[in-house]
Parts: structure tokens; C-alpha cells; sequence
């Protein structure tokens, strides 16, 4: 290896999601809920590694909208598109030949899950909900988005 006189080697910064922000999302997605009469919901926010960060379970939500939401938010965190996009623009585009996105654990392609990211496009992790109409989850899930904005940078 030849010397090189430029600046030596240094770790890069990285904005990462706080618990601060999730529970503002989380409290949002709720707040949305009620605002429309969906009843219960799930949200999981999730870093982007795919690691949950938060966890809210409103109550009479049923076990499988749990793990959806959970599902959703790695889903779109790790993989940075929203899950309706992944299954409907990625997965299933080509009915003949599916890419199998749905099938591999831990993914899934069912609407409700969103990507977060900073202001400057930086991967931050993803939020899923789930409980409603797959529309309905979309929609709790990018107002949790739009409330967090200012913060994100």
C-alpha cells in the first residue's frame, strides 16, 4: 500500500431515528385513528438496520396486526420504497415471473409501510401500521411521516 498525504481516515456521521421522534409518530398515528373512527391500529417504527425502536399496540388490536406492523416497517425501512410499492411495482410486476419478495421472512408486501428518511434522502428506518383498510394504513402511516418532517433535518 502506498502512503497517501491526504487526511487521515475518520468514521462518517449518521443521523439516526430518536425514541423522542417515535413516540411523536406513534402518538400521531393514534391521534389519526381517532380523528376517522378506524378503531384499533398498530404502528412499529424500526431503525435501518430493521430493529424496532417503538412498538404501539392500541387496544383491541388482533395479534396478526401486531406482527403486520412490524412486518412493514422492516420491510420498507431495510428495503427504502414503501410495501404497495415493493409488491405492486417490484414484486408482482411481471405476474409470469414474480421476484419472491413476499416469500422471504421477515418481508412483506402489504400496503401500510413507509420508508422514513432524512431531509437530505438518508435512510433512517421505516414505520408500518396495520389494523384498517390497507388506504387507511397508508395514510396513519404518512401522516406519522409529515408530523416528524421538522425533525428529520
Amino acid at each position: 500500500m502506498t502512503s497517501n498525504k491526504t487526511a487521515a481516515p475518520r468514521l462518517a456521521s449518521k443521523k439516526v431515528l430518536t425514541l423522542e421522534i417515535a413516540k411523536l409518530m406513534a402518538q400521531t398515528v393514534e391521534d389519526f385513528a381517532a380523528g376517522k373512527g378506524l378503531g384499533a391500529l398498530a404502528v412499529t417504527i424500526v431503525d435501518d438496520g430493521g430493529n424496532m425502536l417503538l412498538f404501539h399496540r392500541m387496544t383491541g388490536v388482533v395479534e396478526g396486526g401486531a406482527r403486520y406492523s412490524r412486518l412493514k416497517a422492516q420491510t420498507s425501512g431495510l428495503l427504502g420504497s414503501p410495501t404497495r410499492f415493493i409488491g405492486d411495482k417490484i414484486d408482482f410486476a411481471d405476474p409470469k415471473r414474480p421476484l419472491g419478495i413476499a416469500h422471504v421472512e421477515f418481508f412483506t408486501v402489504t400496503p401500510g409501510g413507509f420508508p422514513i428518511r432524512a431531509g437530505d434522502g438518508q435512510l433512517l428506518g421505516g414505520i408500518g401500521v396495520s389494523g384498517a383498510a390497507a388506504e387507511d394504513d397508508e395514510a396513519a402511516a404518512q401522516a406519522a411521516i409529515d408530523a416528524v418532517k421538522p425533525y428529520l433535518g
